[in-house]
């Protein structure tokens, strides 16, 4: 809530865009609503302890209105396929996006067909502000999907414990199937073991 209600100070245009693309992925909302409600904030304890106290203060929450019946369902109760989507549409919006962003297994709590907006959502924030930087990790075919193999790095665990990293578009068996089979069935029908030990190929010019 802290997040969008900065972006809607800043720049009510920042918003507005973030609340159209948001509900072109979710039609059956209305309106991304921000609701005042009671809230706690952390003050000084002067006991000489560290835990801080706990003071009362006003504070807001995140609602979508729905289309039809023109009810609020609050955040709480969304899925979380809809507030993973908000949020990565909130960094989208910022005045000013972090340099590096980390995201661990993006298709937790996403519907295989979501992760499209996912990954189309991510390169627009690529695009719109050139020093951002995204590293991901992911054990779904369904994510790969959505990249070239110059864009996926295969992480492997040796036996020694060390891991080895290839670069799938220096992978001959995924080069040679790929005007066959999507880069998600490759590495699912050849397994890491296969494309890890594979002999690299000449990178494509």
């Amino acid at each position: 809530p802290r997040c969008l209600d900065d972006i809607l100070g800043y720049d009510r245009r920042r918003f507005d865009q973030l609340e159209a693309e948001f509900l072109t992925i979710f039609p059956e909302f209305a309106s991304i609503k921000l609701e005042p409600c009671p809230a706690y904030q952390s003050a000084p304890n002067f006991v000489g302890r560290d835990i801080p106290s706990l003071q009362k203060a006003e504070g807001k929450r995140v609602g979508f209105e729905l289309k039809e019946s023109g009810a609020v369902l609050p955040a709480s109760q969304a899925s979380d396929g809809v507030l993973i989507v908000l949020a990565y549409l909130a960094v989208m919006h910022l005045p000013k996006p972090p340099a590096l962003i980390l995201i661990e297994e993006p298709e937790n709590g996403i519907h295989p067909k979501r992760l499209q907006e996912i990954v189309r959502i991510l390169r627009t924030l690529i695009e719109k502000n050139g020093r951002t930087q995204i590293l991901m990790t992911s054990h779904s075919p369904y994510l790969l999907d959505e990249f070239r193999p110059d864009e996926v790095t295969l992480c492997r665990k040796d036996a020694h414990g060390a891991v080895q990293t290839r670069r799938l578009s220096q992978v001959e068996h995924v080069r040679s199937q790929l005007n066959v089979f999507s880069l998600g069935e490759i590495w699912t029908g050849e397994g890491d073991d296969r494309l890890a030990g594979a002999t690299p190929a000449a990178e494509a010019t």
